[in-house]
């Protein structure tokens, strides 16, 4: 009975180093398994991020293709400005109905004329030539070449001159008593 005393404590010590043996397996898997996870989702956290750079990408040459179609026709407009300018200051039977033509036709193109006279200066739309003394500052005071913008974006600013405020006597001047 003593063989068999030792033969089942062996057989015990055996089964346990056995236990051991497949704890240590089932942890480094578990370590495999968190490792593959994280690798997962790195790649998921890549293809995300690829995604959205893709979209964004999309989303900005489309949008440059609409603004390309929309200003497709600035290079036209820019040349036929100065036969508009003619057209303006000609006195000639018939011109006036010609330009009112030609107006309409760049109109359904989304060219505008620019409204500037007695307007506040404005150095991002206006491109001043001349100034004048006043009773107000930086009022447009004379319009010498018409602006236009296409689509609301100026594509050639008005030539103006512009009001400079003169002081009077007394004005400006610290009052001393």
């Amino acid at each position: 009975m003593k063989d068999s005393l030792e033969q089942n404590t062996e057989q015990q010590i055996e089964m346990e180093k056995q236990i051991e043996e497949i704890a240590k397996q089932i942890e480094q898997i578990a370590l495999e398994k968190e490792k593959i996870a994280k690798e997962r989702d790195e790649w998921k956290d890549r293809f995300l991020r690829k995604a959205a750079d893709f979209d964004n990408w999309r989303k900005i040459l489309e949008k440059e293709k609409e603004e390309a179609v929309k200003y497709s026709s600035e290079k036209i407009i820019m040349d036929l400005l100065p036969f508009l300018d003619s057209l303006n200051k000609a006195n000639v039977a018939g011109a006036e109905n010609l330009l009112k033509q030609l107006k309409s036709i760049l109109e359904k193109h989304g060219l505008r004329e620019m409204k500037c006279l007695n307007e506040p200066f404005d150095p991002y739309i206006h491109e001043a030539v001349g100034v004048v003394d006043g009773d107000k500052e930086n009022i447009v005071v004379e319009e010498i070449q018409k602006g236009y913008m296409l689509h609301g974006k100026v594509i050639r600013p008005p030539k103006v001159i512009v009001s400079k405020k003169v002081m009077k006597d007394g004005e400006g001047e610290n009052n001393r008593n």
